[in-house]
C-alpha cells in the first residue's frame, strides 16, 4: 500500500492562481478568460481567471508525453532541458502552445485531448496567440497559424529577421518590427515596421530610426501600433502611416504591454508615455489582455492580478513574497516576508509588525526571538515581538550569514569572501575571525544548537568545524562535493550535514573525521540551499528551488518530499511539524 503524503495546513494566503512549482513561463488568452503558466519542470497549468483555480493540468514534458500517455514525437526530453519558456493559451481554452528549453522546441496541442498535434523546431523564444482562437508559434521570424475553426495549420515568413510580431485585436492583422540592414556599412542599423495580413500579403511598412538594441511591440487598438527599443518608442498611426517616435533608455527591456502602454523591464514597469518607473517590482513575467482589462504577473509559485489603472495589487494576501524566516514558537507561528514580520496562532493571522525601509529579512533564529536583516549598511537582527534592534548594524557582514539558534552571535564572510566572522549581536562586535587567510570563498556556514561549535564551508568542499569558546580549529576535511559550492550546513554533536550547488543530493558525515556516512536523496531541483535538523536530532529536512525533503536521520529512509517552491525552514520544538515558508504563504507538515 503507497503511502499517504503528509498533510499540509496553508496559512497567509488569500484566494489566487498558486501552483506547487516555480513559475518560468506565463500566457493569457486575448479575452482575458484564461491564463497559462509553465514551470522548470516542464508542466503547464491552465487557470480560469475569473474564479483563479487550476482547472487544468495540461502537459507532462519531464515524462516525455503527455499526462494522457501519448509520446512526444520523435525524442524525449534530456533532463536539465524541460523548463518552460513560453506557453501561450486560445481563447476557448482548448488549445496551447508551449515552447520548451530543449533546442526551443514548441509544441502545440488540444488541452482536452492531451495531445501535441504540432511539434515545431525551434530558434527563438517567442510564442504569441491569436485572437481568433488558435495559437501562434514564432519561430526565428516564421509565424506558424493554426485556425482552429478551419481545422487547420499554416506557416510562412513575413520577414526573416523579424523581432517581435503581435495579432490586431481583431484578429485580421499581424504587426513586426524588425533590424534593417543599411548599405551604407558606416552607420548604425535602422528598423523597420510592417503590417502583414494573416495569410502574409504585405499592407504597410515603414522605416524607423532606431539602433535597435531588443524590442517589443503590440497594438494599443485597431489602428495604431506601438513599438519599443532600448533606444525609442515609436507610435504608428495605421490611417496615416504617419509615425511619432522620443527618445527612451530601456536597457533592460523584456516585453512590451501594448493595451496599456506599459514596458516591462528587470526594474519594474515603466511608461511608455512618460518614461518613468511606475511599478517597482522584479517579475520578469506579465501578461494583459487585448482589451487591457486583465493584467497578470507571475511571482514565485503565485499567478497574480493587478488593477490596470493603478498597478495595485487585486485580492491584497497577508503575505507579500516570498518568505525568508519561519520558526515556531510554542503555540505560535512566526514568519518573516518581504515587508514585515508575522504570528500566526490557531490557524489565523493574529499579529502583524511592519519592517523598516530597505530592510530585507534573510533568516529567523530557530526560537523565533528575532530576525536577521540586511540593510544597506549591513545586516542587522531584529526583535520580533516588537520589531526593534537588538544591537547595532554589523557593516562588514555579508554572504549568507547565518544567526545562532537564540539569535545572540551572527556568523558572516568578510567583504572579500575570505575568512569566517563571528560577531556579539548585543554589541556589534567581532569575537572571532577564523581562517583569515584563506584564500577561497567561504559559503554555507551553521551553527550547533547550543551555540558553541560554527560550521563553515570553503570553496571547493573543505569543511571546518570551529570551538567559539575556545576560538580554535575542532578539525577539518573535505566534503564530498565534487568541486561545487556548498551552501546548505546543519550541525550536531555527530554530524555535519550539508547540501551544496547544482545537485539534489544531501550527504550526512560524521565528526570529527568527515567520514560520509550516507547519502540522502528523492528530492528534485538543482541546488540545496538550506538544510535543518529537528531539535531531537532525528530528522534532517532539505529545500532545493523545486521540492523540499524530510528524512530519518539514523537509518537515512526518504520520509517525505513536497513539490513546493520554499524559501526557508524550520521544525517545531517536538519535531512533530515542519514550517515551510513559500511565496505569500506558509505550509505546516506532519512529519
Amino acid at each position: 500500500m503507497a503511502k499517504k503524503p503528509a498533510p499540509l495546513l496553508r496559512l497567509g494566503a488569500s484566494s489566487g492562481m498558486r501552483q506547487p512549482t516555480l513559475i518560468t513561463a506565463l500566457g493569457i488568452s486575448k479575452n482575458g478568460k484564461f491564463a497559462v503558466t509553465g514551470d522548470e519542470q516542464g508542466v503547464a497549468r491552465v487557470f480560469d481567471v475569473s474564479v483563479g483555480a487550476c482547472v487544468a493540468r495540461v502537459f507532462d514534458v519531464s515524462v516525455g508525453a503527455c499526462v494522457a500517455q501519448v509520446e512526444l514525437p520523435k525524442k524525449r526530453l534530456r533532463p536539465g532541458q524541460r523548463e518552460l519558456l513560453a506557453a501561450t493559451i486560445s481563447n476557448d481554452g482548448k488549445t496551447l502552445c508551449l515552447q520548451v528549453q530543449q533546442d526551443s522546441q514548441c509544441f502545440i496541442g488540444d488541452v482536452t485531448k492531451w495531445d501535441p498535434f504540432v511539434v515545431l523546431p525551434g530558434f527563438g523564444p517567442k510564442t504569441r496567440v491569436s485572437p481568433v482562437g488558435g495559437p501562434t508559434a514564432i519561430i526565428q521570424g516564421w509565424l506558424h497559424l493554426h485556425e482552429e475553426q478551419e481545422e487547420q495549420f499554416s506557416h510562412w515568413e513575413p520577414q526573416s529577421h523579424a523581432t517581435d510580431l503581435d495579432f490586431a485585436a481583431d484578429g485580421r492583422l499581424v504587426v513586426a518590427f524588425d533590424r534593417r540592414k543599411k548599405k551604407d556599412h558606416t552607420k548604425a542599423d535602422g528598423a523597420v515596421l510592417r503590417v502583414f495580413s494573416k495569410v502574409g500579403k504585405t499592407l504597410r511598412h515603414v522605416e524607423v530610426d532606431d539602433n535597435f538594441h531588443g524590442a517589443g511591440v503590440g497594438f494599443l487598438d485597431d489602428d495604431t501600433v506601438l513599438a519599443v527599443s532600448a533606444r525609442r518608442v515609436h507610435r504608428w498611426s495605421l490611417k496615416t502611416n504617419d509615425v511619432t517616435s522620443r527618445a527612451l533608455q530601456t536597457n533592460d527591456l523584456v516585453a512590451v504591454l501594448a493595451p496599456l502602454e506599459l514596458i516591462v523591464t528587470q526594474r519594474g514597469l515603466v511608461s511608455a508615455k512618460s518614461g518613468k518607473l511606475v511599478l517597482e517590482t522584479a517579475n520578469p513575467d506579465w501578461a494583459v489582455s487585448a482589451d487591457g482589462q486583465v493584467l497578470l504577473a507571475a511571482d514565485g509559485s503565485s499567478v497574480n492580478r493587478y488593477d490596470p489603472k493603478t498597478l495595485k495589487l487585486l485580492s491584497e494576501r497577508s503575505m507579500s513574497t516570498p518568505v525568508h524566516g519561519v520558526a515556531f514558537s510554542g503555540d505560535s507561528l512566526w514568519a518573516a516576508d518581504e515587508a514585515s514580520l508575522l504570528e500566526f496562532s490557531g490557524g489565523a493571522l493574529v499579529k502583524t509588525l511592519p519592517l523598516p525601509e530597505k530592510t530585507r529579512p534573510m533568516t529567523m533564529a530557530a526560537d523565533a526571538s528575532c530576525v536577521l536583516c540586511q540593510t544597506p549598511k549591513g545586516s542587522i537582527v531584529l526583535d520580533v515581538s516588537s520589531g526593534e534592534p537588538r544591537g547595532p548594524v554589523i557593516e562588514r557582514s555579508h554572504r549568507i550569514p547565518a544567526l545562532s539558534r537564540s539569535g545572540d552571535q551572527l556568523s558572516a564572510t568578510e567583504p572579500k569572501g575570505l575568512g569566517v566572522s563571528v560577531y556579539d549581536v548585543k554589541t556589534g562586535r567581532q569575537r572571532h575571525l577564523f581562517d583569515p587567510s584563506a584564500s577561497e570563498l567561504t559559503y554555507g556556514r551553521a551553527f550547533s544548537a547550543d551555540g558553541t561549535r560554527l560550521a563553515s564551508a570553503r570553496w571547493p568542499g573543505v569543511i571546518a568545524v570551529w570551538d567559539l569558546k575556545r576560538g580554535t580549529c575542532v578539525t577539518t576535511f573535505r566534503a564530498p562535493v565534487n568541486g561545487r559550492p556548498a551552501w546548505g550546513l546543519a550541525l550536531t554533536k555527530k554530524h555535519l550535514v550539508m547540501g551544496a550547488d547544482g545537485t539534489a543530493k544531501v550527504w550526512v558525515m560524521s565528526l570529527p573525521r568527515g567520514e560520509l556516512v550516507k547519502t540522502l536523496g528523492g528530492m528534485t531541483g538543482k541546488g540545496v540551499w538550506e538544510v535543518v535538523i529537528s531539535p531531537n536530532e532525528a530528522l534532517v529536512a532539505a529545500r532545493t528551488p523545486s521540492s523540499v525533503g524530510v528524512w530519518s536521520l539514523e537509518t537515512g529512509k526518504k520520509l517525505h518530499v513536497f513539490p513546493l517552491v520554499a524559501w526557508s525552514l524550520a521544525f517545531s520544538a517536538d519535531s512533530k511539524r515542519l514550517a515551510m515558508g513559500l511565496s505569500g504563504e506558509l505550509a505546516i507538515a506532519e512529519v
